[in-house]
């Protein structure tokens, strides 16, 4: 993996074509970023390449909460009951026990940034 981090902890991740990428769905990719491990399970960050057309079933999780970024092309988003859509440099924020899917609507490949947020007790955490 190409995520690498300093003394004190500091993340430093590669560029996309230095990632180790791995197929999901038919001619989908993703790649991990940051894994969890290296950070106390709080969160863990994928790249996805997704296909024309390609998109997850509706799903939602339990324990954790995510966060798309769009990096390339344009995404319709299922959220919770409504549908929009989100173009580059935008986030979609999805709250665990949430209904969710997304579909890639361009006619090439585009790109998002998941990020999955765990169910640690922050508040806990920040009082030591």
């Amino acid at each position: 993996m190409s995520t690498e981090f300093s003394k004190g902890k500091v993340a430093i991740v590669g560029q996309s074509e230095d990632l180790n990428w791995f197929n999901t769905l038919p001619g989908e990719q993703m790649a991990i970023r940051v894994h969890s491990r290296d950070v106390g399970g709080a969160f863990t960050i994928i790249e996805v390449r997704v296909p024309p057309f390609i998109g997850p079933p509706l799903h939602y999780h339990e324990e954790r909460e995510e966060i798309f970024e769009v990096l390339e092309g344009r995404f319709r988003f299922h959220c919770a009951g409504e549908e929009f859509e989100v173009t580059p440099g935008r986030s979609v924020v999805v709250p665990r026990n949430s209904v969710h899917g997304w579909v890639n609507l361009g006619p090439e490949a585009a790109r998002l940034l998941f990020t999955f947020v765990s169910l640690i007790n922050h508040s806990k955490q920040m009082k030591r």
